[in-house]
C-alpha cells in the first residue's frame, strides 16, 4: 500500500477484527490514508480503537458483532453502510 496520505479519502472500509492485532492494524492504516472506518469486532467496547482512529485522522464506528452467525452479518453490514453513508 502507498504511504501517500489522503489516497483513500472518500472511500469507506469494513474491516472485521479491528481491536487488535492485525485487523487494528489495517484499521488504523486505512484511517491514516483518509477511508471512513466501521471496526467490527467481539469486543463490546471500541473505545481505544476509536480513539486511534480519530488520533490517524479519521472518527470511525464501532460495531460489536460475532462475525460467525450469517444473520449476524448480515446486519451488521447493513448498520454499517447507514452509519457509514452509502454503498
Amino acid at each position: 500500500m502507498s504511504e501517500t496520505p489522503g489516497r483513500l479519502a472518500g472511500k469507506k472500509a469494513l474491516v472485521t477484527g479491528a481491536s487488535r492485532g492485525i485487523g487494528r492494524a489495517i484499521a488504523l492504516a486505512f484511517a491514516e490514508r483518509g477511508a471512513k472506518i466501521a471496526v467490527i469486532a467481539k469486543n463490546p467496547s471500541g473505545d481505544e480503537i476509536l480513539k486511534e482512529l480519530a488520533d490517524a485522522g479519521t472518527p470511525g464506528v464501532y460495531l460489536s458483532c460475532d462475525v460467525g452467525s450469517r444473520e449476524a452479518r448480515r446486519r451488521i453490514i447493513e448498520k454499517a453502510v447507514t452509519l457509514l453513508g452509502g454503498h
